[in-house]
């Protein structure tokens, strides 16, 4: 049987490589694989976008979405990833942190002026006017 830290070694690497292959981050590569796990279990579908956002102040974040039509529910992604050596333990006060930056994106998106007020060519303008102009669907 494989050790934890056997399995992270492997998957840390995997990413990596992965990362190089696609001539991308290592974040979006950990995106993208932790997505498919998501896709492969029908928890969610494969239109799902990756939106990179960050606020300048830090305290609002998005790094992807998957909207279920059918059921008019928004899933908000972020993606808590480091590329260290060893297994991290993710505590309740990080959940807490990340679950804010989002919650704060989407309070913002419902108001006309946060999605007018972004760049139109930022990864999270899309998101802010679909939520604003969709906020009774979701």
């Amino acid at each position: 049987m494989v050790s934890l830290e056997e399995y992270y070694e492997d998957f840390i690497n995997s990413i990596t490589l992965g990362a190089n292959a696609n001539e991308t981050f290592t974040q979006s590569q950990f995106f993208d694989v932790s997505i498919n796990f998501l896709v492969e279990d029908g928890i969610i579908g494969d239109d799902y976008r990756y939106v990179e956002f960050m606020s300048a102040d830090k305290s609002l974040r998005i790094d992807g979405y998957y909207f279920e039509e059918n059921r008019n529910i928004l899933h908000l992604i972020i993606v808590d990833f480091e590329n260290i050596s060893t297994v991290d333990t993710v505590n309740k006060v990080d959940l807490d942190t990340n679950f804010r930056k989002a919650e704060k994106f989407f309070k913002k998106s419902l108001k006309n002026d946060f999605y007018s007020s972004l760049e139109e060519t930022t990864e999270g303008y899309e998101l802010a006017k679909f939520i604003y102009i969709d906020q009774s669907k979701i």
